[in-house]
């Protein structure tokens, strides 16, 4: 799995699965658009991820597998 840094949010977890919304700015993908005539800083689009949480944690706290 490759980790990308950037604006994230947990939503929430439930029976060892996180789900987690992530922005981008790559307006090609799906997901809800958000656009800079709505407020946004420019035109990103709002990307739902799913995780499965194995349990054991690492450095920072968490472990999860996609």
């Amino acid at each position: 799995m490759t980790l990308k840094f950037g604006l994230h949010l947990i939503l929430f977890e439930e029976l060892g699965n996180i789900v987690i919304a992530g922005i981008t700015t790559n307006t090609r993908m799906s997901g809800i658009s958000i656009l800079k005539s709505e407020g946004a800083a420019q035109d990103s689009v709002i990307k739902l991820h799913f995780y499965h949480y194995k349990g054991g944690h690492n450095q920072n706290g968490i472990s999860i597998e996609h």
